[in-house]
Parts: C-alpha cells; sequence; structure tokens
C-alpha cells in the first residue's frame, strides 16, 4: 500500500510540475522518485522474510537454491512471472507462517536455473500437470524431499494454506514397508536412521523431536513382522527387542558422476540384477536416546561409514508384507481363486478349440458328401451316354 501511495503522489508531483513549468526536467525527477520509492518498498517486501514477508529468490544463485531445496529448512514457494506476482494471501500467509518458523519465498519457476532448466524441468513436473502460467502456484519444500505440491482446497485462502504447509513441512518417522519406501528414505540419501524391532510401535516423542531438529536426517521404522532386510543376519539383529541401524552410502561423489554419466550414455544396455553393485555401510547400536543423538551427530552428519563395528553391504534390500502375506490363510484363498480362474479359462479355451474342430470335421463330411453324390451323378450320365466322348 505504501508503494502505491508513493507512485500517486509522484504522478500528482509530475502533474503539478507539468502545468506550473511546462519543461520536462521536472517531470523525470518526480518519476524516478516516485519508481525509486515504488522498488524499494517492493524490496523491503520481498527480502525481509524472517518478519514474516516473502523473498524473492535469484535463479542465478546456485548456493541459495540450493540452500532452500535441499537445505531441510521449511519454504512455502510461489511461481511468479510477468503476469502472476506474489499474491496477497501469500503475503497474509507468511507473517502467520514465520511463527511457526517457515519463511515465504517468489521464484521466476519458467526461468531457467543455472542447471540451464526450469523449475518444472529440474523437479519432474509435466506441463499437464501445471493449470498454467497465469494461475497462481504454490509448493512446500522441507526435510529435503522433492517439493510438494497442495490440492486446490488447501490454497481456498488464507487459513487453509497455512494449515496445509504446517502439516506439510512437518517432519515424520517413516514406516518402511517395502522395497520402494527403503530405496526412498534410505538409499537414495547419504544416510538414514533405521529402527528395527519386531511388532508396531508408538513413536517416543523424543525421536520426534531429534527429526524435528534434524531434518535432513530420515529417521524411519522398520517391523520385523512385517518386512524383511536382506542384511539381518549379516548384522546379526535381534528377533525382538528394537535396535539402531546406521546405513551408509559408501559411494564418492565422483561415484555418483560417473553413474549420472553413464546413464545419459545414448548407447544404453540392458544390465542385469546386480551388474551395477552399490556398496554401504552398517552399524548396529541400541535404541535409546542418547544412542540416537550420538548416531545423528557423529555417523549421520560426520561420519564415513566405515571403521570398527562397521559392516559392507552391497544392495540391500527390504522385502515388504506383501512377501510375508503369502503365508496368510486369507493369501491362500486368493492364490487358489486364482488358479481356479486360470483352469476355468483352460477348459474354456479347450472347449472352443475342440467345438471349432468339430465344426470343420462337418463341414468336412458334408462336403466329401457332396463329392460322392457328384461322382455318382457323373457315373449315370455315362451310362446314359453309352460312354461317349
Amino acid at each position: 500500500p505504501s508503494a502505491r501511495r508513493m507512485g500517486r503522489d509522484a504522478r500528482r508531483n509530475i502533474a503539478a510540475n507539468k502545468s506550473k513549468t511546462g519543461r520536462g526536467f521536472p517531470l523525470k525527477v518526480a518519476l524516478i522518485v516516485g519508481v525509486v520509492a515504488a522498488v524499494g518498498s517492493y524490496v523491503g517486501l520481498m527480502l525481509d522474510s524472517r518478519a514474516g514477508h516473502v523473498v524473492m529468490l535469484d535463479n542465478a544463485m546456485p548456493e541459495t537454491l540450493k540452500d532452500t531445496f535441499f537445505g531441510g529448512n521449511p519454504w512455502l514457494m510461489q511461481c511468479v512471472n510477468e503476469t502472476v506476482p506474489v499474491h496477497s494471501a501469500a503475503v497474509v500467509a507468511a507473517k502467520q507462517l514465520a511463527g511457526y518458523g517457515i519463511r515465504a519465498g517468489a521464484l521466476s519457476c519458467f526461468e531457467p536455473l543455472p542447471s540451464g532448466k526450469n523449475f518444472f524441468q529440474r523437479f519432474g513436473f509435466h506441463d499437464r500437470e501445471l493449470p498454467g502460467k497465469n494461475a497462481p502456484l504454490f509448493f512446500v519444500f522441507a526435510n529435503g524431499d522433492a517439493p510438494v505440491r497442495p490440492r486446490a482446497t488447501d490454497i481456498a485462502n488464507v487459513t487453509t494454506i497455512v494449515n496445509w504447509v504446517v502439516s506439510a513441512s512437518q517432519p515424520k518417522v517413516q514406516s518402511i514397508n517395502s522395497d520402494k519406501d527403503f530405496a526412498k528414505h534410505c538409499l537414495r540419501r547419504k544416510a538414514c536412521v533405521l529402527v528395527v524391532g519386531k511388532g508396531a510401535k508408538e513413536t517416543p516423542e523424543w525421536l520426534s523431536a531429534l527429526a524435528q531438529k534434524h531434518r535432513t536426517v530420515r529417521i524411519a521404522s522398520v517391523d520385523t513382522e512385517k518386512t524383511t532386510l536382506s542384511f539381518a543376519s549379516e548384522l546379526k539383529l535381534s528377533d525382538g527387542e528394537q535396535q539402531l541401524v546406521v546405513l551408509r552410502s559408501l559411494l564418492t561423489d565422483d561415484d555418483i558422476k560417473a553413474a549420472k554419466k553413464a546413464a545419459l550414455n545414448k548407447d544404453k544396455k540392458k544390465k542385469k540384477k546386480g551388474d551395477d553393485p552399490k556398496p554401504y555401510g552398517a552399524l548396529v547400536s541400541t535404541f535409546d536416546e542418547s544412542s540416537v543423538k550420538a548416531a545423528i551427530d557423529t555417523h549421520v552428519n560426520a561420519g564415513t561409514g566405515t571403521g570398527e563395528g562397521w559392516v559392507k553391504l552391497i544392495n540391500p534390500t527390504a522385502r515388504g508384507a506383501r512377501t510375508r502375506s503369502d503365508d496368510t490363510a486369507a493369501s491362500r484363498a486368493r492364490r487358489r481363486e486364482r488358479e481356479r480362474a486360470k483352469e476355468r479359462a483352460a477348459q474354456q479355451k479347450a472347449g472352443r478349440k475342440k467345438a471349432k474342430e468339430e465344426e470343420e470335421k462337418d463341414v468336412s463330411d458334408e462336403l466329401e458328401l457332396e463329392d460322392d453324390e457328384v461322382r455318382v451323378s457323373d457315373e449315370e450320365e455315362d451310362e446314359e451316354d453309352g460312354g461317349l466322348i
């Protein structure tokens, strides 16, 4: 509002000076003063995000963008361009989100980033997923994860925006129930902390607090009744009590770059399972607050994944509930039903084949009968003609 007021004052000064002097110099001075005042007010609004304002991020600053996207701290991000400015709801929401320690920012998402890709290309969004350049787009960045998009009901008003951002940015102790979960929450990260034990157990408050404090560290739980870890025997994990497992990737930055380069190779050949070994280091410890704190500080944030107590693993996996559920009564019943369905389909196919063969045989018999009738008729005609040709 102050910027608009300054702009109006500048226009009034322009009109007054023009009517009094008729010269161009006062006009230029007033115009410059008005623009500078407006830009100054806008920059002040954009930069002081800790006071609950919106930060205008520069597409050409890789370190700032890296910290925003992957630093772990929560951000509400709006895409802006020449036709879509910062939304008024985002400005109001930013002031409320500051109370939760959440910052708000704006980015020219359709402009190229330092990598040469724009925001949507960098994070794998397709054009069909986007409402268009003229609609405000919001995302939440938090905990080093990929950006989260809202539903339409999440951005209906300021209150829903605040509630959505607070909920979406909360770090959680993730449950690993499949190999896909294991890859997402552990194998694709530099390190993770696993709480392994038999049976579902309630997450302690101190563990949730540690997840809140260390947002870039993924803490996950594994119920051994539902999920089988391929390295359980190597680590000599207990069948009952909960234990702490720290898992670190042993791939160097050079290894990662080489893997990316190989993936971009045009001569793509199918690889057999195990052709691309991925080494990890694993360390087992007792599960309590002090051990988890020590694991995060010593082994996750500043560790190497090698040394005394560490076990080297190659391509570790986590087989989920589907493998174990094969032994349940419901699973056996479903399997029997599938087998019966296959048998019925096979019988129907055999019946159709047999019916077709019988039909073809009937047609063949009819043709043979017609041929016999024709031969008899020809013989009778020959007898009547007296054998004349």
